[in-house]
């Protein structure tokens, strides 16, 4: 049989097209990006159905990379749920919050660290509730400072004692105080107390253009007294604390100062017995308190002078508002009903006093200490004007 020649360049340029398509399409391959996404399909250790394809021939294998070849063995696609899950497996798995072993973890140590606060919010309340524990005490030291100015009319009389005119005078009571009570928890519901103050007082008068002015100082009246827990607080009823209390006319007083205005003089001049009740609900972070009380004050001589004086009537009514474990700001109002007093018998002309006022306050726990500034406001003429303070509790 006889062959064209042109059959075999056909065969042969078939072949080499062939081989050369085969070689492109290896060195594509191994040019190809290796991060493409998958399309929700498993990463592959080698592109799918490269196993079962033909071996290039060796003359074409050098074109091929090891570096490329190598890349075949890596992930085309690293799924970073897979590294995140991967990276979290490495870590030390979490130690026991209740073993005190080595193993702890700096959270833990950090939540050891230091002492939780205090939470008191009724530390503000502490010289009229029951917040001792039994055997515990403690202790209020301070200073504060009153001034209180009143207008009257006072009577011009000539050496024969006749009266010739009046006058307008300015009556002007200072006093400045040293707080001291002491504190002491009998039973877990009975405190005990005891008051100290010392002070000076001055009185200054002035009629026209003179000026008569007494001062006075050292300690004032002694208390003693103790506050009982009568009913403890719960969800629904408020926290009930009855307190009594007796008071020894142990500061200097005067007919004069006994008559003034109440809680300006270093000493009222009388024995007085007194007792109160004070009901305490607590709306987490507001404290509602509200009370009242009577005292009643034994007849004395002064001056030469026969003083019974009156029975007094006196009421509170507040809210303290805990900021936080460590400060209370606090206001109330308070005031009294003085009934008239009398002189040998005699009552005496404009004897019945109210005296209302206003507080305000900040209670600072700190240091295994109580710090609380205060301001107090006169409401009505029968009040002492201004009053500001500080007192330190330990």
């Amino acid at each position: 049989m006889s062959t064209c020649p042109t059959d075999g360049w056909t065969r042969a340029h078939a072949a080499l097209g062939v081989a050369l398509a085969l070689a492109m399409f290896t060195i594509a391959l191994g040019d190809a990006p290796t991060d493409f996404p998958t399309l929700g399909r498993p990463y592959l250790s080698e592109p799918d159905g490269l196993a079962d394809w033909p071996a290039p021939p060796m003359h074409l294998s050098a074109h091929v990379s090891q570096e490329h070849t190598a890349s075949w063995s890596q992930p085309l696609y690293e799924d970073p749920m897979v590294q995140l899950a991967q990276s979290v497996s490495q870590l030390d798995p979490p130690s026991d919050p209740n073993t005190d072993g080595a193993g702890s973890g700096a959270i833990n140590d950090a939540e050891t660290l230091g002492s939780q606060p205090e939470d008191q919010p009724l530390r503000f309340l502490r010289s009229q509730t029951v917040l001792l524990s039994q055997g515990e005490w403690q202790l209020d030291v301070g200073m504060t400072y009153a001034v209180d100015e009143a207008d009257t009319a006072v009577a011009l009389v000539n050496p024969r004692e006749t009266v010739i005119g009046v006058d307008e005078a300015n009556l002007t009571q200072r006093l400045l105080l040293v707080p001291l009570q002491v504190r002491y928890g009998l039973t877990p519901r009975v405190q005990l107390f005891m008051t100290a103050p010392l002070g000076y007082a001055e009185t200054e008068l002035a009629v026209g253009g003179t000026e008569l002015k007494r001062g006075a100082g050292g300690i004032g009246d002694l208390g003693i007294g103790t506050s009982i827990q009568i009913i403890p607080g719960s969800v629904c009823r408020p926290e009930l604390i009855g307190t009594v209390g007796l008071s020894a006319p142990t500061g200097n007083a005067s007919l004069a100062t006994s008559l003034l205005t109440p809680e300006a003089s270093l000493g009222q001049g009388f024995w007085d017995a007194y007792g109160s009740l004070l009901w305490v609900r607590t709306y987490d972070p507001l404290i509602i308190f509200y009370g009242g009380g009577a005292s009643f004050r034994f007849e004395r001589e002064l001056d030469g002078i026969l003083v019974n004086p009156g029975e007094r009537l006196f009421y509170q009514l507040g809210v303290g508002f805990a900021v936080n474990q460590r400060v209370t700001l606090s206001s109330s109002f308070l005031g009294a009903y003085w009934f008239e007093d009398y002189l040998d018998g005699v009552p005496v002309a404009g004897g019945v006093r109210e005296p209302m006022r206003m507080r305000f306050a900040a209670t600072i726990g700190k240091s295994c200490r109580i710090i609380e500034p205060f301001a107090e406001v006169g409401m009505t003429d029968d009040a002492v004007n201004s009053r500001v303070g500080i007192v330190w509790t330990y």
